[in-house]
């Protein structure tokens, strides 16, 4: 499920969290998906894609 709570504009990204629908719920360390990469999206062009490791700066 997507975080809409955490979604962030970041220059001409759209940094969209998502992960268990559990974990939204409870937040809750144990019931988190691991690895899950944010969706990014970008304003301009409106490519979707999933972030990248060196990208982490975008969502940390």
């Amino acid at each position: 499920m997507i975080d809409l709570s955490n979604v962030v504009e970041k220059g001409e990204l759209l940094v969209v969290p998502y992960n268990s629908a559990r974990f939204l719920r409870t937040r809750a360390a144990a019931d988190q998906l691991l690895d899950c990469w944010p969706i990014l999206v970008n304003l301009r062009s409106g490519a979707v894609r999933f972030g990248r490791l060196e990208e982490r700066a975008l969502w940390r």
